[in-house]
């Protein structure tokens, strides 16, 4: 289906940098331009973890990344909410960004380029049913 999308551009478990992607979307120039994470929700460790595990991933040449966060937990909202303060506190994120609920907008900062950011994109899908 990520071919079908971005016509042939878009890869699961593709190479960058120091390790594999979960979803990679390139340019027609053939540079890795959307980078993406799926994880499952346990707990800010798990966001922090993806973070790191994407910092890992990200070239100079980056300009977007994801992370895709299922969650199995009850209490949806309280998550959310605890999601934001870990991001207003850590990632200078700015709640005027935030136009649905369940999604994130915030500036990664390149692991070796102090002045480029990278523009991040958190989604957290609720999958608990009962």
């Amino acid at each position: 289906p990520l071919n079908v999308t971005f016509k042939g551009r878009g890869n699961a478990e593709a190479k960058n940098r120091k390790g594999k992607t979960d979803i990679s979307v390139k340019t027609k120039d053939g540079l890795n331009e959307h980078i993406f994470e799926l994880k499952v929700w346990d707990g800010i460790e798990t966001l922090t973890e993806a973070i790191e595990q994407l910092k890992g991933y990200l070239s100079w040449h980056n300009n977007y990344c994801g992370i895709i966060m299922f969650c199995y937990k009850l209490e949806f909202t309280n998550i959310l909410i605890k999601v934001e303060q870990y991001l207003t506190d850590n990632f200078n994120f700015d709640r005027r960004e935030k136009y649905i609920p369940n999604e994130f907008r915030f500036k990664l900062q390149h692991p070796t380029d102090n002045f480029k950011y990278i523009d991040t994109h958190l989604t957290f899908i609720n999958l608990k049913t009962t």
